[in-house]
């Protein structure tokens, strides 16, 4: 895997010695090259003046290495950790990246001396810098403020202390005793040491929560040394659902595809892990518990030398039609291409490749986005396109330029979602500002409610509020609930109701399916989204200030869609009655609009929710009972009976950039 980590727990089965022999493994090195063959490379990670202070020098001893891991200063033995009740201690974490995509380990099993010293040091390098970012602005340690249980945040490291080891092949797989090659760096980070000279730990959730940028930094670091190198970098988009690129990998061309696939033993090993993990457990197969999962499962190290393996490495890549002429002649190219190498700038076509993609996918799931999710995005896009620091400098214009904005909460978007947000902004203002339409009598829903009573179906108090609500007139009214609430049973005695009005009442929806669904079971004519913008736009279908747009799943709604279909409604003077679940559906596109306006028109009274649970739709809820509520709306306008455009959702200036008010 490209990113893992996992605490390296000393004490009861598990010694210190044990941990510093696997981490010095040799592997496949040979000591052709290394002052130090019996060992893997290795080197400090840490500070001038904390390998002063614990006295660990430039070159890396295996016996300091034992004394940190079990929390003794290496000079003087003082115990400068603690063990726990169990008498053991977390010696340090272990954060191991492989940022080399299979055809640059191919592409090193296969080099000569000099070669191979070349991609070690592009790895190191890549990894080293990524973990040297992720210590510095990441904050990676717990400090406590107050005397509270929760009184305590999480901060940067002061001073980070760690080893990196070098490895150079996987575990053994099932196809036999030789490891397939496979370059990756573990990185042991032991402690944080303070300003004061005393030592906190790291928190090992915090690096969770950053993998993905580490991650993706490694690895567009690496392919830039190589295209630098004149190696010729290969994008190949590895897509998530619904089609979507999920990020970007890479191989070095040249390398036959058979071969990769064949060396890749593990690979597929951990394909298969996944799928078993996903059917005894029916989680993702992701975070801690996977990573033990994939621990316990892994086999031994080879115990090869570096001559067999070498040879079996050969001999493997000779079937596959790479032969070591082969080899060295893509080496040479490579240096050839090497001498004209230009570094492409924030100018050039490939940082403006960069910019297309990023907005075009920043914002593709949600409106707002954390900024480290912008961070990650840029790496993995920068791969075989600009090393981290051009992408990085793109990313800047643009957030200079207005492409990117980025709000007070820490939070960005693109210049487009903020249009089609204004747009629908401006469009519910119009809808509320119109006359409502004709209310129908208390006396009617009365009879309503006595009929389904009667009929042994009562509406509860949330669903006669909501169909109240719905037939009160409002141009525009929010309805939200969980699953099993009953938003269908309500939104058919809506329908009945408007149909008796002599009102035409359209079911709609993003998905077709959902809008059939829909329409069945409220006696409303189903219509998709864009299927309704379409026939507006051709003049193939009118709305009149009777018809009624019954829109279900809101949530599902991405931020142009919402804008068409406000500024539809607002412009043929129709009524809108959203329908929606905050928790169950994340959008197809950029979304979260429907729930921003569920509150502000929920400050002025055209906004309801159901709360009790009449069945359940998953293992979590059973009975019937009160539903979760939702996430606190918005606050309401000061001063005014309807959304001011601009003000809850609204952007200010600060300092040069726009900032999101916070809500």
């Amino acid at each position: 895997m490209a990113f893992s980590h996992h605490k390296l727990e000393v004490g009861g089965d598990q010694s210190a010695g044990a941990i510093t022999t696997y981490l010095a493994d040799p592997q496949s090195k040979t000591g052709e090259y290394y002052s130090e063959s019996s060992r893997a490379p290795m080197r400090w990670a840490a500070s001038d003046r904390a390998k002063a202070f614990l006295g660990l020098g430039d070159h890396v001893e295996l016996w300091k290495v034992e004394s940190l891991l079990r929390g003794q200063h290496p000079l003087t033995g003082e115990l400068i950790r603690r063990f726990g009740p169990t008498q053991t201690m977390i010696g340090g974490i272990d954060v191991t990246l492989s940022p080399a995509p299979k055809s640059v380990s191919v592409l090193w099993a296969l080099a000569d001396p000099e070669l191979k010293r070349q991609i070690e040091g592009m790895v190191v390098g890549a990894v080293a810098g990524a973990i040297a970012a992720m210590t510095k602005h990441v904050p990676l340690v717990r400090e406590r403020y107050g005397p509270g249980k929760n009184d305590v945040r999480a901060i940067k490291a002061n001073d980070v202390v760690a080893v990196q080891a070098l490895h150079t092949t996987a575990r053994l797989s099932e196809k036999g005793d030789i490891p397939d090659p496979q370059l990756h760096l573990h990185t042991v980070l032991f402690s944080d040491l303070r300003e004061n000279g005393q030592l906190r730990a790291i928190d090992s959730l915090l690096i969770l929560r950053y993998r993905s940028e580490v991650d993706a930094e490694a690895q567009a670091s690496l392919a830039w040394k190589l295209e630098q190198a004149g190696f010729e970098v290969e994008r190949i988009p590895i897509f998530g659902k619904g089609d979507h690129i999920k990020r970007i990998g890479w191989e070095l061309k040249g390398i036959p595809p058979s071969l990769i696939e064949a060396m890749s033993g593990r690979s597929r090993e951990i394909a298969d892990l996944s799928r078993k993990y996903r059917e005894e457990t029916g989680r993702a197969a992701e975070g801690p518990a996977w990573e033990r999962y994939v621990n316990d499962a892994r086999g031994p190290k080879s115990r090869k030398s570096a001559a067999e393996m070498h040879a079996a490495w050969q001999a493997e890549a000779e079937e596959h039609g790479l032969v070591p002429v082969q080899v060295r002649q893509l080496a040479a190219e490579a240096e050839v291409r090497s001498w004209s190498w230009s570094d492409p700038g924030p100018e050039s076509e490939r940082a403006d490749q960069l910019r297309k993609e990023i907005l075009h996918d920043l914002c593709r799931d949600h409106a707002l986005v954390p900024e480290r999710h912008l961070d990650a995005l840029t790496q993995w896009r920068a791969i075989g396109l600009l090393s981290p620091y051009v992408a990085g400098t793109v990313v800047a214009k643009m957030f200079g330029d207005g492409d990117l904005l980025r709000t007070s909460e820490g939070q960005v978007t693109t210049l487009e979602v903020l249009a089609q947000e204004q747009r629908a902004n401006r469009a519910l203002k119009t809808l509320l500002d119109q006359d409502p339409s004709a209310p129908i009598s208390t006396e009617r829903l009365e009879r309503e409610f006595d009929r389904a009573k009667e009929d042994g179906r009562p509406f509860d108090l949330g669903q006669r509020e909501a169909i109240a609500l719905a037939l009160s007139g409002a141009r525009f009214v929010s309805i939200a609930g969980p699953a099993g609430t009953g938003k269908g049973y309500a939104g058919k005695a809506m329908v009945d109701l408007w149909h008796e009005q002599g009102r035409h009442v359209y079911a709609l929806a993003v998905a077709g399916r959902t809008a059939q669904q829909a329409g069945h079971d409220t006696g409303a004519e189903p219509m998709t989204l864009d299927g309704l913008h379409a026939q507006l736009r051709s003049h193939a279908l009118h709305l009149d200030r009777s018809d009624v747009l019954l829109v279900d799943e809101a949530a599902m709604i991405d931020h142009e869609r919402y804008a068409n279909l406000l500024e539809d409604a607002a412009y043929n003077r129709a009524t809108v009655v959203q329908i929606g679940d905050d928790a169950q559906l994340n959008p197809v596109g950029p979304g979260g609009l429907w729930t921003i306006f569920h509150g502000l028109v929920g400050a002025v009274g055209a906004a309801t929710e159901l709360r009790v649970v009449h069945r359940a739709r998953n293992p979590y809820v059973s009975g019937r009972g009160p539903a979760p509520p939702l996430r606190d709306p918005p606050a309401a306008p000061p001063g005014h009976g309807h959304p001011v455009v601009g003000q809850q959702s609204g952007w200010r200036d600060a300092g040069g950039h726009l900032e999101r008010r916070a809500r």
